[in-house]
């Protein structure tokens, strides 16, 4: 088996690249953690939106069977 040398040097180049990698892998993740924030966000507001239209529709609906 070939034993590979690496010094240390080297070493120290790979865990800075993979430091620098890290912080661009926790960049993305806060960027797609917020995103997903916001899109829950909005669908509570349609969800609460489409829960209001359907309860005005219900009132109209009996007002209209009432008057007839």
């Amino acid at each position: 088996m070939k034993k590979i040398k690496t010094s240390d040097s080297e070493l120290s180049a790979y865990k800075k690249d993979l430091n620098v990698c890290n912080a661009q892998l926790d960049s993305q993740i806060k960027k797609v953690e917020d995103l997903n924030a916001r899109l829950v966000a909005d669908k509570e507001k349609l969800e609460a939106k489409y829960s209001e239209i359907t309860t005005k529709k219900y009132e109209l609906e009996t007002q209209l069977m009432q008057e007839n």
